[in-house]
């Protein structure tokens, strides 16, 4: 082997040899490269897993939210059709009134009226026509007691559910069932409401 041959044969060895340690430090690299991207494809996964059950979370949060906001306004709305259905029903109550209940009711609601003054009553036409008798003498024994102004009673009907309109000159008292729930209905409403909001458990 010639001194040319020798070194060629050298360096052909010596370039195998840095070539396998290139490639197995390539290899090296590659396996860790692989590990650093597993661990990292992990962390994705993790972070994106608990990404997730926060999205899911709050989403949950806020349908539940949304849930207890319409559960809220479903009972809201339940109670105050029950308190209509309660004034509704108390309304009903007087109107239907057997005959001598309902006019001695009439006469109490006069009594504070200085009837001296005359005037007229006004009845709607429901209530015209079925005036009791004693009621018709109550009015006259009043009148009687008054030398110049009478109280008569209307002969139009008035457009009332019940109750009455008292005119004494250009005074137009209205003391209609309508007029007396309208006047008293802070009041009426008040122990109705107190029952019904007294316990907010069932809305959590």
């Amino acid at each position: 082997m010639t001194g040319l041959e020798s070194i060629i044969k050298s360096i052909e060895e010596e370039a195998a040899i840095i070539s396998k340690e290139r490639i197995l430090a390539a290899e090296k690299k590659v396996e860790e490269l692989k590990e650093e991207a597993k661990k990292e494809e992990e962390k994705i996964k993790k972070d994106g897993e608990k990404e997730r059950e926060l999205l899911l979370h709050n989403s949950k949060k806020q349908a539940d939210s949304a849930a207890l906001v319409a559960k809220k306004n479903k009972i809201l709305a339940a109670k105050q059709k029950m308190i209509i259905e309660v004034i509704l029903q108390a309304k009903e109550s007087i109107l239907s009134l057997p005959e001598e209940e309902y006019f001695d009711l009439i006469l109490k609601l006069l009594a504070p009226f200085d009837l001296g003054q005359g005037g007229s009553l006004c009845f709607n036409q429901r209530d015209l026509n079925r005036l009791p008798s004693y009621f018709l003498e109550t009015l006259d024994r009043r009148n009687e007691e008054s030398k110049d102004n009478k109280l008569t009673i209307a002969k139009e009907p008035v457009n009332i559910t019940g109750g009455f309109l008292l005119e004494q000159g250009n005074i137009t008292h209205n003391l209609s069932i309508e007029a007396l729930f309208e006047e008293k209905r802070d009041q009426l409403l008040e122990p109705i409401a107190s029952l019904l909001f007294a316990s907010e458990e069932e809305i959590n």
